[in-house]
Parts: structure tokens; sequence; C-alpha cells
């Protein structure tokens, strides 16, 4: 694949950061901007190019010479504040966009956040070919609902476990999510289209930090509530993982709904064997040692 200028919006997540090596490991010049640490991000090596999306003659000018744009919404964040700043991000975009070489924009969405999807709509009236990828958990060191899922099991003497628990979803590890979103890169079979990614196994909540538990040898009692607090069961993961009280709501009100994959329609264009839960876990157990 011939070398290409990408712009990553959302470039310092837990995602971002990886997709920026990611890509630039792969020889395209990437452009980054971000809520936080941005520009200290583009001082660390390999170099980038930092953009400042809420000034619209950067942008302006940016736009000339990008090729395809990545729009990574973060998941599990202080939502407030992340839909003031990313309103006028995507104001900006629908004013500096026309006229340009544009020629993909890849959009990644919480499986069941109404306001990801919402987003995404708004990016589709830009007329530029559009992906949609949709995860729920990713499986990874930093991820935000991992992390959460792993403090519960190494701190909390006996886990306590409400309804919510039980909702099915389909994990994937973050080497196979960077797969995903590299493969889609100026895929024609991709545009206009939206995918649902996932790892092979559909599991509960419960059943993953079990799996995490054993791997770790971890030897704790698990008691199963009959009913469903969302107040308490937020207050009691703020205390016992120390995550800011915003993170575990969200973490929580996304468990309200299944994070299976719909329509398993990529594996089709883009055919990819997904790390199993155990692999995705122990991988990230390697990394830490």
């Amino acid at each position: 694949m011939a070398m290409l200028n990408i712009l990553i919006v959302g470039a310092t997540g837990f995602i971002g950061k990886r997709l920026v090596h990611h890509l630039f490991e792969k020889g395209h010049q990437v452009y980054i901007c971000g809520h936080l640490n941005a520009k200290k991000l583009a001082q660390q090596p390999p170099l980038l190019i930092y953009i400042d999306c809420n000034n619209a003659r950067t942008l302006k000018n940016c736009m000339q010479h990008i090729d395809v744009i990545y729009f990574i919404v973060h998941s599990l964040s202080e939502k407030n504040a992340t839909l003031d700043i990313d309103e006028k991000i995507i104001s900006l975009f629908l004013q500096n966009t026309q006229e340009t070489s544009i020629k993909q924009i890849i959009f990644l969405v919480d499986m069941n956040d109404a306001y990801s999807h919402a987003v995404d709509k708004t990016l589709q009236q830009l007329k530029i070919p559009t992906t949609t990828l949709r995860v729920s958990m990713i499986i990874g060191s930093e991820s935000a609902s991992f992390e959460i899922m792993q403090k519960m099991c190494d701190t909390m003497p006996i886990l306590i476990t409400p309804r919510w628990v039980h909702t099915l979803f389909q994990p994937i590890a973050i080497d196979d999510l960077l797969f995903y979103l590299s493969a889609v890169l100026v895929n024609k079979a991709c545009y206009d289209n939206e995918f649902d990614l996932g790892g092979p196994e559909i599991i509960t909540f419960k059943q993953l930090m079990i799996r995490y538990m054993e791997f770790k040898k971890l030897k704790k009692r698990v008691i199963d509530l009959n009913f469903n607090i969302p107040w308490l069961s937020k207050c009691m993961l703020t205390w016992f993982t120390s995550t800011r009280f915003s993170t575990c709501a969200y973490l929580i009100d996304s468990m309200t709904k299944s994070g299976a994959i719909r329509l398993n329609k990529i594996n089709e264009i883009i055919p990819h064997e997904c790390m199993s839960c155990d692999a995705a876990i122990a991988a990230i157990q390697r990394l830490s040692l």
C-alpha cells in the first residue's frame, strides 16, 4: 500500500495511541488531534504532526493534504465534556472537508452508545465514503472497562455481583482491533458500510471475571445478587477500583444491553481469526512482565 496522509481524531486515548504507532510503522504519515496531551504525544518518536482541530484555519489547511480520517469517539470518558468538544470538531469538519481529496472516514463507535451513533450519522453528511466499526469491550492494557474488571478481581475480598454482570457481550483483543482498523483502510469493499467487531466468544462479564481469576490463580467467592441497584454498583466500583465515578457509571450503563455481534459480515471481506479471551488475557500479562 502506498503511503497515506492520515488524520486521527482522538489520538490520545487507549486506542488512538496504539493506532498512531501501528499506522506509522506501516509507513504512513500520521496527523493527530485529541483532547489531552496530544502535543506531548507529537513530540515523542515517531515524529508526528499535531493539528489543532479547534482552529478552523489550521484544520482547513490540513484537510488539503489528508487522505483518510480516523474518528475515534472515546468510550468510558466524561460524557458531557466529550460531547461539547466533539460537536465543535464535527462542525469544523463539516465546514472544511469540501473540495478535498479525502478518500475515506473510518469511525470507531461503542456498540451501544447512542451518542456515538449520532456522531456517526453527522459524519455521513460529509458525502465522503464512511466505514463504521462497532465494538463492545476491548481486552488490552489501559482499556478502562477491562482494567475495572481487573481491579475488581484483584482488590475485592468477595465479589458481590449484581444482575448486569450476566449481560452477554463479545470482547475483542486490542491487537485484533488494530488489525481491523488497518485492514479497512482505503478498502473499497468497506466504503459506506458498517461492521460489528468481536472476538470468537460470546460471554458474560461474570464469566470473563472468572476466566481472569483462573489465569491469575485467584480464589475468591462470587456471590450473585438477584436484583440490580445501579447507583450502589457505581459507588462500589468507584470505591474498590479507585476509578472515576463517571467511568464506572458509563461501564454499568453500557452493560444493560447486549454487546454481542449482530452482523458478522466483516469476515466475508476481511477473513481474520481473532484471539480468544484467554489468549488476550495472557498477552496482557506477558506485556506487563
